[in-house]
């Protein structure tokens, strides 16, 4: 299995590429942040059952939670 999830690698507004990791069920969501070069410069865990939505042009991060009931929240994150 690869180390990282399909269909999670987003890239933001400066041109980071964010790529989901596996992580186990009921465990937080983990990315790793790579730089146009292909550097690593940081990982990120999110609340658990989240998941990212998208980018803001304002350096806001989207994304959802699902709770227990099936409800989906959404949430937003200042990223530098």
């Amino acid at each position: 299995m690869p180390s990282f999830r399909a269909g999670s690698t987003r890239i933001d507004p400066m041109g980071r590429i964010w790529v989901g990791r596996h992580t186990r069920a009921g465990e937080p969501s983990l990315f790793d942040i790579f730089d146009a070069e292909g550097r690593s410069i940081g990982q990120v865990t999110l609340d658990t059952n989240s998941a990212i939505v998208g980018f803001g042009s304002n350096g806001a991060l989207y994304t959802t939670r699902t709770d227990d009931a099936g409800l989906q929240w959404l949430k937003r994150y200042r990223v530098s």
